[in-house]
């Protein structure tokens, strides 16, 4: 659908670089949209925050194997 068509996967490369993916570029067929609360506070060895893990979801790829999908909010 139109919305699908337009959303895209973040990551970075190797160089550090953004780059950003369609979803079908990365096989996945389908997202659910509703969400659990799983706070997590993401911090390195010395005990420094990093960011906070809010909700997870799950989406399918087009084979039908399952995965998650995670709002993460990062601090600068």
């Amino acid at each position: 659908d139109d919305i699908y068509d337009k959303l895209r996967i973040w990551t970075r490369d190797e160089q550090g670089n953004d780059v950003l993916f369609a979803l079908g570029q990365k096989s996945i067929g389908a997202i659910f949209l509703g969400s659990a609360a799983t706070p997590f506070a993401l911090k390195d060895s010395a005990n420094q925050a990093h960011g906070q893990l809010l909700t997870s979801g799950v989406f399918l790829h087009e084979s039908g194997q399952a995965g998650v999908i995670q709002q993460i909010d990062l601090l600068a």
